[in-house]
């Protein structure tokens, strides 16, 4: 008996990467080479880590647009406070303690609140990065003080000849897989995304999900932010009027 193929948008989402995957390694000459793969992936490494944050919001029913925002700011927030003198461990701390409160400002707004997302997150974009352009930089980019940049040069950081960004991307992908696959909190986050009121009629804490989805939606920008500002050794703030979504 011929076992009935359940068809999923997962499933074909990845059907079509891996025939597409085939095609260009059939007719493009070195594309299937460990150099070019290991170049796609570090060039999307970025964009990824803000698509697993992304992820985890509509797996919820909901959508950020404020991660760019958050990406440039954080990191120049950070960069801006050790060109001020302030320690780096403490510099860490306040950059943190600012993304998780922009997450949790985001979620409130709509867990409690009842702002639609798309609203509530694009409105918070806009003020983030013009309080971050207003209050916090003195110019539209931040470089990062020559006496860091020994210790904080990403871009040079290639353990086993595999950049960084890859490495950091990579484990991204698995904290969230462990997230959503492996612990209640994440499967909360599924039942959220199927059924608001059920979820709710089933004693799934609802509105605190909510705050902690865009929380760690927050948090991997900043990561993201981070990973941008170390390979470069500055961050353009101009980016967030490219695009919402880098």
């Amino acid at each position: 008996m011929i076992a009935k193929i359940e068809f999923t948008q997962e499933k074909v989402v990845i059907a079509v990467s891996a025939m597409l995957f085939l095609v260009f390694s059939l007719s493009l000459a070195g594309f299937f080479s460990a150099s070019n793969l290991i170049g796609l992936v570090r060039n999307i490494a970025i964009l990824g880590i803000l698509g697993v944050g992304m992820g985890i919001v509509i797996i919820g029913r909901g959508i950020d647009l404020s991660v760019i925002s958050i990406l440039a700011i954080s990191a120049a927030f950070f960069i801006e406070m050790l060109n001020a003198g302030t320690p780096m461990t403490n510099s860490f701390l306040i950059a943190l303690g600012f993304v998780l409160l922009i997450g949790i400002a985001n979620g409130v707004m709509i867990a409690y609140g009842e702002v639609p997302p798309i609203f509530a997150t694009l409105a918070m974009g806009l003020f983030v990065y013009g309080y971050g352009r207003s209050q916090i930089m003195s110019a539209d980019v931040a470089y990062i003080p020559d006496e860091y940049i020994e210790f904080l040069d990403l871009g040079t950081l290639k353990p086993l000849g595999i950049p960084i960004e890859v490495y950091v991307f990579a484990a991204v992908c698995i904290v969230a897989w462990l997230f959503l696959k492996k612990t209640k909190y994440g499967q909360y986050t599924y039942y959220i995304g199927d059924n608001h009121a059920a979820a709710r009629n089933i004693g799934i804490p609802v509105r605190p999900m909510i705050v902690l989805q865009y929380a760690l939606s927050a948090l991997f920008a900043a990561i993201a932010g981070a990973i941008v500002a170390g390979t470069i050794l500055s961050l353009n703030t101009r980016i967030v009027n490219s695009t919402l979504l880098y």
